[in-house]
């Protein structure tokens, strides 16, 4: 696994487990989910919208019409200059000292006001939180072997989700054990479970 940070995100493994979540998105569903699915890239995965047939599928989708005119014109506006209309980054400090620089795009409120996006992205979160309910069913093993699917912490975390204590308490319970397993390299992994462990706070204080 390349690691380059102490970050949730700063390593190639995050990277492929959040990948794996944002290949879920079906943004030929409806009008809603085109458009969702379009704000989720652009904030937290922009370099896949300048990737393989995304410019093609926003400029020439079905769905583009039903949109409102601000959030038609934006979307025309990623779909010419993916790079320069995803540069900006959205990202509070709280959160990149969590996650790192790495995912991080624009958040573009004219496309999560577009009616029904609200309910695109509360299931995508759900998403998030049943793959770390997946990861807390499992036997546990060392933070080698693990810490790479707990990236998804991070999208409840820049999603601003309310996720129940007990169930983040499950989580934690889960971590503090392959924490307490894993016993090289503790000067990088002090570091890395002191930003898990961050997490876990923002999400308990959000959620109390």
């Amino acid at each position: 696994m390349g690691t380059w940070g102490e970050g949730l995100y700063d390593n190639d493994g995050a990277l492929d487990v959040l990948g794996d979540l944002f290949d879920e998105l079906d943004p030929e569903e409806s009008p809603a989910h085109f458009a969702g699915s379009i704000a989720l890239l652009a904030m937290m995965s922009p370099a896949s919208l300048g990737c393989e047939d995304w410019p093609e599928r926003m400029s020439s989708s079905a769905h583009l019409n039903a949109l409102g005119a601000n959030a038609r014109e934006t979307i025309e506006k990623i779909a010419a200059d993916p790079d320069a209309a995803t540069e900006a980054g959205s990202r509070t400090e709280e959160a990149t000292r969590i996650l790192g620089n790495y995912c991080n795009g624009p958040r573009f409120e004219v496309l999560f006001s577009e009616p029904g996006v609200s309910q695109v992205v509360d299931e995508f979160a759900s998403q998030a939180a049943e793959a770390l309910d997946e990861l807390a069913s499992q036997d546990p093993s060392d933070l080698y072997d693990v810490s790479a699917e707990l990236a998804p912490l991070g999208i409840l975390i820049e999603l601003k989700s309310q996720i129940a204590p007990e169930r983040l308490g499950r989580w934690r319970q889960y971590f503090d054990v392959c924490n307490s397993a894993t016993n090289e390299e503790r000067d990088f992994f002090d570091d890395y479970a002191g930003r898990v462990n961050m997490a876990f706070d923002l999400l308990l204080e959000r959620s109390s």
